[in-house]
């Protein structure tokens, strides 16, 4: 059997009280609208490093909630989140009944959304991702990467976009965008982005 000693059992209590800390910063330093659908969606986000906040651009393409951007490079990630009581919300008051599964349409506004922020005759590519790896990446239920070449409207300079989806059933939607002048640039930030969110 292998035993715990008293400073091993410091070291990890040390640890977890900075790793709170951390967490507690991260969420203090964020828009409470924005902390508020993440509580809702049940999505635990950590703002990377070696980023800055950045004001949201208005556009009726794609309202977002959050925007960073690196430091280095220049590539900026936005963040909208939808939670499912919203739509739940909207439905009921309409109708008083949900007549349709919210999980497909959930899916279609992924199409929706990716034709919206588009150049008109842009080839929308999916790159993919694997329902295994939306499982186990970010507990998601499915999810898409896309990569689009965004219109002047939803994007004024950055020319290359790649888009993650993230579904959770009956819990929401998470939308990240990446842009930037080219692939490889927004390709680089993955490292300290691309598990920086993710379902609980």
């Amino acid at each position: 059997m292998k035993l715990v000693t008293l400073h091993s059992m410091r070291k990890r209590n040390l640890s977890f009280l900075f790793s709170l800390i951390l967490f507690s910063f991260y969420q203090d330093s964020l828009p409470k609208n924005f902390i508020d659908k993440l509580e809702r969606t049940k999505i635990e986000y950590i703002v990377p490093q070696g980023y800055k906040v950045i004001g949201i651009e208005s556009n009726i393409q794609m309202q977002y909630d959050y925007a960073i951007q690196n430091t280095l490079n220049g590539v900026e990630i936005r963040y909208a989140i939808r939670p499912m009581d919203s739509l739940i919300i909207m439905k009921e008051d309409k109708n008083n009944h949900i007549s349709v599964d919210l999980n497909l349409v959930s899916r279609m506004n992924n199409l929706a959304i990716s034709q919206n922020i588009s150049e008109r005759k842009a080839v929308i590519k999916n790159v993919g991702l694997p329902a295994a790896d939306a499982k186990k990446q970010y507990n998601a239920d499915w999810g898409s990467l896309i990569s689009i070449k965004p219109n002047k409207e939803f994007s004024r300079s950055q020319r290359v976009c790649l888009m993650l989806s993230l579904h959770k059933n009956n819990i929401g939607d998470a939308y990240i965008f990446y842009l930037g002048n080219s692939l490889s640039d927004i390709q680089n930030t993955f490292p300290e982005t691309i598990l920086s969110l993710k379902f609980k």
